[in-house]
């Protein structure tokens, strides 16, 4: 179950029924038990457009096109760790969570398409 204030349009879901959703602007988010986190997977970051760089020491992904807003994701404990800057990591479990902090850092949507 994912805490309704987490959600912000454009984030992915599973709903109750087992499908894929998306928070849409104007959408009602009232109860949380509609919506269920997406986790984090090999296959979806690279559905999200990561580049898969696992052949290194540490399983690290990177984002394609040259704008690096993170140094890298490797995984680890409880899912995957963004590094920041070199001094902070940031634990991710869910896909809502990699869209939210890419919106608080660069103020645009992450653009993918999971439809």
């Amino acid at each position: 179950m994912i805490k309704v204030n987490e959600l912000r349009v454009g984030n992915y879901f599973n709903n109750i029924h087992g499908g894929l959703g998306q928070i849409k602007n104007g959408e009602a988010i009232d109860k949380s038990e509609w919506y269920k986190p997406i986790p984090l997977t090999p296959e979806l970051l690279i559905t999200c457009g990561f580049e898969d760089f696992t052949h290194s020491q540490l399983p690290l992904w990177e984002m394609p096109n040259g704008f690096m807003i993170f140094e890298n994701i490797y995984e680890g404990g409880n899912g995957y760790s963004v590094q920041l800057m070199g001094k902070f990591d940031v634990q991710l479990q869910y896909l809502h969570q990699l869209q939210n902090l890419y919106f608080a850092l660069t103020g645009e949507d992450f653009k993918i398409n999971l439809s």
